[in-house]
């Protein structure tokens, strides 16, 4: 027999703006013919207006900020979040589809009953925080579906949290991202961004700015070449790398974080794009980044590193080269690879896009939820 989804409540602990995913899957499920409201703390401008325009219901709850300083203030945070979500709950009717948009919203209910139907999207595997995964564990147990952002991650969820089926696979793909290669700025910050480039041709680095590491030989492979592109590096760099890049290569221009998904138009204008990560855990070597999809969009071939999350997707697809980023000669010959061969490189990044259908995938996981 079916149980009808009247409503789906999806349930955003972070602010909105910060979790593109999110945006995607709630962007889906409303294309879907669903009725969906959004619960929500915190919601840039930009985003807010997205998701209202596409008849998106928004719903602030008022809980205390998030603090990373205090214990005390991030127990305050959960225990507030926890109270305004129960409270909101009570007044929803029975066929009413709980959906968590992270692990982390989902947490600080615990533990939820399993009178009420829930989705979770997991998008960290957690494989360093032991408590948060137990938690988690438990949670899944109780949902109807779990999604995962990365095939390997899926597998390992199924095993380590028990769970009877594995979870939908949904990568982190923006949905239908209405801008073009070569865009032209729509805001002040994106056109200042540009102006600055001035036209030239330019290697893109956009996220945060976690490890050196990641990008210095990069820029020491650029740096020992001639006529080379510029190195865009676009995000929040709360380390002070950036300086410590640019003393390496002078070339490099650094954009402060431009909000999702304005930020693709500068994007947009990039010949190549660099992703890495390291190997210091499981979330890493199965890592699941949004910026793969954001580069193969525009058919941007990619300089990525050799861990299994990005061999088994840009390197599966010859949508970019996978090297060690630890040789600066590896970097050096994957550059080389990718201005040489760049048509060929950015045809096979349009098909990584066009491989992935979320879509496709929450309409399965919404028929399952109604069985």
């Amino acid at each position: 027999m079916k149980k009808s989804i009247d409503k789906i409540v999806y349930i955003l602990k972070p602010s909105v703006d910060t979790y593109p995913p999110c945006v995607s899957q709630i962007r889906i499920i409303r294309d879907l013919g669903y009725s969906v409201e959004v619960w929500f703390g915190r919601c840039g401008a930009a985003t807010l207006h997205l998701l209202e325009t596409n008849g998106i219901a928004m719903k602030q709850l008022r809980f205390a900020p998030d603090s990373t300083k205090s214990k005390i203030g991030k127990l305050k945070n959960w225990l507030e979040f926890r109270h305004a979500v129960k409270k909101a709950m009570r007044s929803e009717r029975d066929n009413v589809l709980f959906w968590f948009g992270t692990a982390e919203s989902a947490i600080p209910l615990f533990p939820l009953s399993r009178n009420k139907r829930m989705v979770m999207s997991v998008l960290e595997l957690m494989d360093d925080r032991r408590v948060s995964r137990s938690l988690s564990a438990h949670i899944a147990r109780k949902c109807v579906a779990v999604t995962a952002c990365e095939e390997n991650r899926a597998n390992i969820m199924r095993f380590w949290w028990k769970l009877k089926d594995k979870p939908y696979v949904v990568p982190n793909k923006p949905y239908e991202i209405r801008i073009d290669a070569n865009a032209e700025p729509t805001c002040d910050e994106v056109a200042d961004a540009l102006r600055l480039i001035d036209g030239r041709p330019f290697v893109i680095y956009q996220g945060i700015f976690q490890n050196i590491e990641y990008i210095s030989n990069v820029a020491r492979a650029l740096n020992a070449r001639e006529d080379m592109p510029l190195l865009v590096m676009m995000g929040s760099d709360r380390r002070n790398i950036v300086p410590q890049i640019k003393n390496i290569y002078a070339d490099t221009i650094f954009i402060p974080h431009i909000q999702s998904p304005s930020h693709l138009e500068i994007t947009s204008h990039a010949i190549l794009g660099v992703v890495c990560y390291d190997h210091s855990s499981l979330n890493k070597l199965y890592c699941a980044p949004n910026k793969i999809f954001e580069y193969s969009k525009f058919g941007i071939p990619m300089l990525a590193n050799d861990v299994p999350g990005l061999v088994q997707t840009v390197g599966a697809y010859e949508a970019g080269v996978c090297v060690d980023f630890d040789s600066q000669n590896e970097v050096a010959k994957g550059i080389d690879a990718l201005l040489s061969g760049h048509e060929v490189y950015a045809a096979n990044a349009r098909k990584l896009y066009e491989s992935v259908d979320n879509k496709a995938t929450i309409k399965r996981l919404l028929e399952g939820a109604a069985q």
